[in-house]
């Protein structure tokens, strides 16, 4: 059995990924631009957010990446959305990916979960739900990347290797 511990540990590590996390401050001003922000399901313009205060953060990523986005606010009822670039706030519906308000009826802050993005270039909107709306907030863009089957195929045979050499060296 203890022979079996390095085979677990070495799949273990195989399979651990380490997330990049990026921290930004920001905020919305009655200077800041302004735009008719879409509906969260992006299928609409909003007819609350007909102008409303943003800030734009632009990244570019390899693909297989999942992706988090964490909005949190004290007093401002902040509104995120992910645009595949280039985002245009003439068209707010263009390149629209997801958007986010509330993460629940009591957390007024919004949070963007994405399972694997594509490489590519994309920008996150960071606004408030309603018009004249200001004050500070902060952003936690967390990326992690996400095995590929291959690479799930090969953490697998591995461990089935390690079993094997295991179960023969036992016997």
């Amino acid at each position: 059995m203890n022979r079996l511990i390095p085979c677990v540990a070495v799949l273990a590590a195989a399979l651990s990924v380490q997330a990049q996390t990026f921290s930004f401050d920001g905020v919305l001003t009655d200077g800041s631009p302004v735009f008719n922000r879409p509906l969260a399901s992006g299928l609409g313009l909003s007819d609350v957010g007909t102008s409303v205060r943003y800030d734009t953060y632009g990244f570019t990523i390899p693909g297989g990446l999942s992706a988090l986005f964490s909005v949190t606010s004290a007093g401002t009822d902040t509104f995120s959305i992910l645009y595949s670039s280039p985002f245009n706030p003439a068209d707010p519906l263009a390149n629209f990916i997801t958007a986010s308000d509330d993460r629940t009826a009591e957390d007024r802050n919004p949070l963007i979960e994405i399972g694997s993005l594509p490489a590519g270039t994309y920008d996150l909107v960071v606004t408030t739900y309603a018009v004249d709306a200001f004050g500070s907030y902060h952003l936690d863009a967390s990326f992690t990347a996400v095995p590929e089957p291959p690479e799930w195929a090969t953490v697998a045979g591995l461990g089935l290797l390690g079993l094997g050499i295991w179960r023969r060296r036992r016997a």
